[in-house]
């Protein structure tokens, strides 16, 4: 499972709107394990608030979404394109600790979700 994070400073999580962010931390675990992680530049930073397609392409390989807010267009449009939001108060994305600390709560909130979507 991968998760994107915005963030302008690769320090902390974006607290303005996500489409705005100037970098996407991309975490990859798999069974539970953090395996990856890389940072994807956003190249239509400048863009106005709520076009996200290009977003959408760069984000296409993960499945969910952990940021401070998002609005509701983008939300629903990232949620069509297959990927879930979740949102947080976690600021910091430096240390493998917290980065598992969003993992384990991202995917507590992510089965959640899911689980009703299977019935």
């Amino acid at each position: 499972m991968k998760i994107a994070i915005g963030t302008d400073d690769k320090k902390t999580i974006r607290k303005g709107h996500f489409g705005q962010s100037i970098h996407f931390l991309i975490i990859e675990f798999l069974n539970g394990e953090m395996v990856s992680r890389e940072y994807r530049q956003n190249a239509d930073v400048t863009s106005e608030h709520g076009q996200v397609e290009k977003i959408l392409e760069l984000l296409s390989d993960c499945s969910l979404f952990m940021g401070k807010r998002t609005g509701k267009t983008s939300l629903a449009e990232l949620t069509a394109y297959g990927i879930d939001c979740i949102m947080t108060e976690i600021d910091s994305i430096l240390s493998t600790r917290r980065l598992n600390n969003i993992f384990t709560a991202g995917m507590k909130l992510f089965n959640t979700m899911t689980a009703g979507r299977q019935n």
